[in-house]
């Protein structure tokens, strides 16, 4: 931070860090294999519209081009609010590889415009193979200022379990940039994927 920016009280958004994404697709196989993960064909990208009609501009392009993309992929896009107003495009496919893909092309063409620090996160779910467990829900969420991911794991109404995300990322910490201050494990509670 400058001394322009004390002045006037701003600083500037630290750009994404997207690149890291295209490490989980080479970790599919640990999350079924150490823990029974697979992926459920659904994943979310999260932004934090801001004003302007520069960014709305921007805002429809980059959902044209997505569902432009995810047609050539054969996922299906749905646009959607949160009670926050974040704005969250969820996508689904049951190629993992289109998700992590069509992911990267959301933040790469949000960066590309100046609009990159509006990403806040893209959520990958995540279901058990063994059938009793099947109706329940895992989410890896990557935090796209830190360029780190972190297990997400609801266990009830505003209940998580830790003892589960622990594992998860003592699994994965070998294979994933993993955020290892469980401070930053922001929980995302009725997340839309």
């Amino acid at each position: 931070m400058g001394w322009w920016d004390v002045l006037f009280g701003r600083s500037r958004l630290k750009k994404p860090q997207k690149d890291a994404l295209f490490s989980l697709s080479t970790a599919e196989v640990s999350f079924e294999a150490h823990l029974g993960w697979i992926p459920a064909g659904r994943a979310g990208i999260c932004l934090k519209p801001t004003s302007g009609a520069d960014y709305a501009r921007t805002e429809q392009d980059v959902i044209r081009l997505l569902e432009s993309a995810a047609a050539d992929f054969g996922s299906k896009v749905t646009v959607t609010r949160d009670k926050y107003n974040f704005l969250w495009l969820i996508i689904q496919d049951q190629d993992f590889e289109d998700l992590i893909s069509l992911s990267h092309l959301v933040a790469q063409t949000l960066d590309e415009e100046g609009y990159g620090g509006q990403l806040l996160a893209v959520v990958f779910r995540f279901t058990d193979h063994r059938p009793e467990q099947e109706d329940k829900a895992y989410y890896l969420i990557y935090s796209y200022k830190r360029g780190l991911f972190y297990p997400f794991v609801p266990s009830g109404t505003e209940a998580r379990d830790n003892s589960l995300e622990m594992r998860v990322f003592g699994v994965m910490e070998k294979e994933l940039p993993m955020e290892a201050d469980t401070s930053r494990w922001y929980p995302l509670w009725n997340c839309p994927v």
